[in-house]
């Protein structure tokens, strides 16, 4: 059995709005604004979208509550966050 792959989604907000990045780099790694999987390296300006696209690379998308800003990123006034997100290879 092959380990699973994972992408992780940055969440920035951007005028009181969130954006969402897709990369399939684990952060740290490069600028995750640049480095996004499939074709098109624009961001995605709505869940909806974000799911759209996600589900187009096989990935089952979580729910829009798992890419909220928890407390901790709220207490060091964070602009922007990451999540991964894991991909089951078949």
């Amino acid at each position: 059995m092959q380990p699973s792959k994972a992408v992780w989604v940055t969440v920035e907000i951007s005028n009181g709005k969130q954006i969402f990045y897709v990369s399939d780099e684990e952060p740290g790694t490069h600028d995750v604004t640049t480095r996004t999987i499939g074709i098109d390296p624009a961001p995605f300006s709505t869940y909806v979208e974000l799911c759209t696209y996600l589900r187009t690379k096989g990935i089952d998308p979580p729910p829009e509550e798992y890419f909220a800003i928890n407390a901790r990123e709220i207490d060091y006034r964070r602009t922007e966050w990451t999540r991964r997100v894991p991909a089951l290879t078949a």
